[in-house]
């Protein structure tokens, strides 16, 4: 199995990772699967097109 590891690029992995624990928190919250979908597409990195425009309720929370 090591072989196959350094085929994979550490930024994949790290996605991959990302969504897992997204995952995890939402159906340890006991949301249906439904729910935990949406739940999980609220934290998806193609949810914006554009770096240069987020919605407001996203800059306030940098705040």
């Amino acid at each position: 199995m090591g072989r196959q590891l350094t085929v994979l690029d550490i930024m994949t992995i790290q996605k991959w990772e990302h969504c897992i624990v997204q995952w995890m928190e939402a159906y340890c919250s006991r949301l249906e699967a439904k729910a935990a979908q949406i739940e999980v597409k609220k934290f998806s990195s193609h949810r914006f097109t554009s770096h240069h425009c987020a919605p407001e309720t996203v800059a306030h929370s940098f705040d």
